[in-house]
């Protein structure tokens, strides 16, 4: 699910700590420092909602380096990119052969999984 929000007088993705923290891994200090280097650089802008919460959200040169990435990921795979989903598939994959006999093949472990990430 994509969110859209005016910022600046402009559509932009709407990002929130938790979207990196399900691309990148929960490593709080990984986090921290990518997105301290993105508002460095100009990539994202943060919003302070309150005094701890920020939302982040993709600047005109953000968006075109991300535009970027996506089209060298196209020509060098010859397929478009597919952004956190490919992780998620894999990860659940990997944790269901270890899974006892009566949770295999449960409906609801997909559902519970993407529970907090959309």
């Amino acid at each position: 699910m994509k969110i859209v929000a005016t910022f600046e007088g402009r559509e932009v993705p709407y990002v929130t700590l938790t979207d990196f923290y399900v691309t990148f891994g929960s490593r709080s200090k990984f986090v921290k420092k990518i997105v301290e280097s993105a508002v460095k650089r100009g990539l994202i802008k943060e919003y302070k909602r309150s005094r701890i919460r920020r939302d982040y959200f993709l600047t005109e040169k953000g968006e075109k380096l991300l535009n970027l990435v996506k089209e060298a990921y196209k020509l060098i795979y010859g397929r478009e990119i597919e952004l956190g989903e490919s992780r998620r598939k894999v990860a659940v994959a990997e944790h269901s052969e270890s899974l006892p006999d009566f949770l295999k093949g449960n409906p609801w472990l997909s559902v519970l999984a993407k529970r907090g990430r959309e």
